[in-house]
């Protein structure tokens, strides 16, 4: 009996997850606005007061939704960084073997920014790119290294064009950072590598060659995915 209850009440959150997005989907409700009261959307959406709360927490954990207590619950700004959030967190809790095949999806949409930045870089982007590779280079430690390298390719992602994608290369990005400072670390000769991959990168970006760029950012993340996936499969052999 208990099952068949909480069976019930996740079909009405579902329901009331489903109704909440419609009315933003619809344009009933748009950036900043502010939802009905709570006995006025249990009564339209015919949903517990249980249910609506589940189904607006739902919708606040990925960046839907806002609520502000004792004020009320608004539409969020709706932007990527907003709603790709929940992914970001459930990358922090992925298993070495499941970071290696996110390492290989970043894999695959990092070169393609890359070359669409290509075309629409400008001499001031460029130059901001420039500042954290020289960043890199001067780094004290592996977690500064890290740091500019993300910034590094977080300044190119912003050139692409496409917030989302830049968005969800963040997350990729982050997830991976603690790998990426143990290779910093433990690889001897892998920061003059990275940097001169890095250069590599810049200079197409410089160039304007879009597919001298994707290719060389592909040549990047390759040997970094290489490194990684021997990295968990020394790990798996030693446990």
């Amino acid at each position: 009996m208990i099952g068949v209850t909480e069976a019930a009440k996740r079909s009405k959150t579902d329901e009331a997850v489903d109704a909440l997005a419609e009315m933003i989907r619809s344009g009933r409700f748009t950036v900043g606005d502010k939802l009905p009261t709570e006995p006025e959307l249990v009564d339209e959406l015919g949903v517990s007061r249980g249910a609506l709360r589940e189904a607006v927490q739902a919708l606040a954990f990925v960046g839907v939704l806002r609520v502000r207590q004792g004020d009320g619950t608004y539409v969020s700004g709706l932007e990527p960084s907003q709603l790709l959030r929940s992914v970001g967190f459930a990358l922090d809790l992925s298993s070495p073997e499941t970071l290696a095949e996110l390492y290989g999806v970043r894999r695959i949409l990092e070169p393609v920014a890359t070359g669409m930045a290509a075309r629409h870089m400008t001499a001031s982007q460029i130059g901001a790119a420039r500042v954290q590779l020289d960043a890199m280079r001067d780094a004290a430690d592996a977690e500064g290294f890290v740091l500019a390298d993300a910034a590094f390719h977080d300044e190119i992602a912003a050139a692409c064009g496409n917030e989302a994608l830049r968005a969800l290369l963040v997350s990729l990005r982050s997830e991976s950072a603690r790998a990426r400072i143990r290779r910093a670390r433990d690889d001897d000769g892998a920061t003059a590598r990275t940097v001169a991959e890095h250069e590599a990168i810049l200079a197409a970006l410089e160039a304007g060659d879009a597919e001298l760029a994707q290719a060389a950012a592909t040549l990047h993340l390759a040997e970094g995915e290489r490194w990684l996936r021997r990295s968990v499969e020394q790990d798996r052999e030693t446990t």
